[in-house]
């Protein structure tokens, strides 16, 4: 749902490859308001292939996740990327599965 909606907007999931580019997007918003302390908006990423290997929707793994705190947390419950305010983390992969907050998906235009 999350990729579908950013490609109805002519763009893809954002890629965070290191601590900066989070900074970068979330810092931006922040600005414009459309990012929250404790929700989180998808991000490109997914380890459902092998747990713990998180790769983009092209096949390119990702190494350098700014990752806080204790996260990746989820085991095979949680294999999708978010991003708040405050963090990135391993997320619900479906909207409806008890994560009814997570309606929102952080996407890049070339």
């Amino acid at each position: 749902m999350a990729i579908k909606q950013c490609r109805s907007h002519g763009g893809y999931l954002a890629v965070l490859s290191d601590r900066e580019e989070f900074e970068r997007i979330r810092n931006y918003q922040l600005s414009i308001g459309h990012i929250e302390q404790w929700h989180f908006a998808f991000i490109d990423g997914t380890d459902l292939e092998t747990e713990g290997v998180f790769l983009t929707e092209n096949g390119v793994q990702l190494t350098d996740i700014p990752f806080t705190g204790k996260e990746p947390n989820g085991n095979t419950f949680e294999n999708c990327l978010g991003m708040n305010a405050l963090s990135v983390a391993d997320v619900y992969c479906l909207y409806h599965h008890q994560a009814t907050w997570l309606r929102r998906a952080v996407c890049e235009m070339d």
